[in-house]
């Protein structure tokens, strides 16, 4: 061994993880151009230039200390304001041991596994959406790659407020994962603005159609049911404004760039928009994402039908879990199919009034808000859960919130070991190649 070759060995080794590290943060300009020259890109080559940079910004702002800190104490809030709530329940109702609850239900909580189906059913969808559109973009079968985007997209989008974590993260998984950057972009914002605009649909549909039929008793019940019905008109309308400037500024470039001019210029006058051209430049690249991602999808109605059918699918067993939680914790039974479809509409009516409510509080998972409206709308009628309230809050909670984030974290755990483990084998690789190299 030549006297002085650990030194230079150092250096390289070191040199050699700083590009693999930059290369998982940074944008692939020569994948970028690549994509626009053969067409693949659904978006325009500088809009992919921007969201690729902003989705590498977010990413890595998540794997900062701060943002840990401030997803962790979100959480924590979350879990002891629930604990707080079922604590004060179980006390008022002197049901504190679940033994006799499932004494009392029987075979009744076998309805828990039928939610927890629904739950699979709902990732099998968000997993089978993806791999539709990244099959119908690149022509390739990429089922495990699917499947990661819908379980890390959702854990970011639970843990986040207003949900906005989950499609930076699905972004760059598809580019690492061999998706050239212009479809990377496009496929996460095919599936947000279908998704979204279909949630709307269906709640609309059953505030206005369903949540009527709730049944009150009068008095105090019917107060507090007529303020929720207000509260929720307003997420109502709020998600309804944001679908509605989808297709608006969706269909229109003259229209879009003169709706992000005003947005920016009220924001700055307000003090809210600290640099005028960041914000209008960053508001203007979502205006032209959303434009061709609509006008892909004018063109190709299958792929249209088709996302619209899975998001349909998401939605809906998403929202027919309560109804198996009340089957669950309900003494209710059923003459005939017409009443069964009754609880049905009405515990999904319930579930999306919910919904809408805590859209108005824009905390992660709802955190407050939703567990008092599954307690007020749950317990009254002709389909409540009466004492069992707490366990059936507990449930359905575990079932569509925590455990969605465990099932997300699980995941990112091991995608995080199996990184680990590969970078450790490529540095003792070049490692290896350099110690040959300086001995030759």
């Amino acid at each position: 061994m030549i006297k002085g070759v650990d030194k230079p060995q150092d250096f390289s080794v070191q040199k050699n993880e700083s590009k693999i590290e930059e290369n998982k943060l940074n944008i692939d300009e020569n994948q970028i151009k690549i994509d626009d020259v053969i067409g693949e890109s659904i978006l325009e080559r500088e809009t992919v230039n921007a969201l690729m940079k902003e989705a590498s910004e977010t990413e890595h702002k998540t794997k900062k200390k701060k943002t840990a800190i401030t997803s962790t104490i979100f959480l924590l809030i979350n879990i002891v304001l629930m604990s707080f709530i079922v604590k004060n329940l179980l006390d008022s109702t002197n049901n504190t041991d679940f033994y006799s609850v499932a004494q009392l239900q029987g075979d009744r909580l076998w309805w828990l596994a039928a939610g927890f189906g629904l739950i699979i059913l709902f990732f099998l969808a968000d997993t089978l959406l993806f791999y539709f559109l990244i099959k119908k973009t690149t022509g390739k079968r990429k089922p495990f790659l699917a499947y990661r985007l819908s379980s890390v997209g959702k854990y970011y989008d639970f843990i986040t407020p207003t949900q906005v974590g989950g499609q930076p993260s699905q972004i760059l998984r598809l580019t690492r994962s061999g998706v050239g950057a212009g479809l990377a972009t496009s496929i996460p914002i095919i599936k947000l603005i279908v998704y979204s605009l279909t949630s709307t649909v269906i709640s609309a549909i059953l505030y206005f159609f369903a949540v009527p039929l709730i049944p009150t008793t009068g008095g105090l019940q019917t107060f507090l049911m007529a303020l929720i019905k207000i509260v929720g008109a307003i997420g109502l309308i709020i998600t309804v404004i944001f679908s509605f400037l989808y297709l608006i500024i969706g269909n229109g470039k003259i229209m879009g760039r003169a709706f992000v001019q005003w947005l920016v210029k009220v924001g700055y006058k307000l003090h809210i928009v600290k640099n005028y051209r960041t914000a209008y430049d960053k508001l203007l690249t979502q205006v032209k994402e959303y434009q061709s991602s609509i006008k892909y999808l004018k063109k190709n109605k299958g792929t249209l039908f088709l996302t619209i059918f899975l998001c349909v699918v998401e939605c809906l067993s998403f929202a027919l879990v309560p109804f198996c939680v009340v089957m669950a914790f309900s003494q209710v039974d059923f003459l005939t199919s017409a009443e069964a479809f009754y609880c049905i509409l009405l515990t999904m009516s319930e579930y999306y009034l919910c919904t809408l409510v805590s859209t108005c509080l824009p905390l992660p998972g709802g955190t407050g808000s939703l567990e008092v409206c599954f307690i007020f709308l749950f317990a009254i009628g002709a389909y409540s859960v009466g004492d069992q309230i707490a366990w059936a809050l507990i449930f359905f909670r575990v079932i569509t919130y925590y455990g969605v984030i465990l099932h997300g974290f699980i995941h990112i755990i091991v995608e995080t070991i199996i990184k680990f483990i590969r970078n450790k084998r490529n540095n003792e690789s070049l490692m290896q190649s350099n110690v040959e190299t300086l001995e030759n």
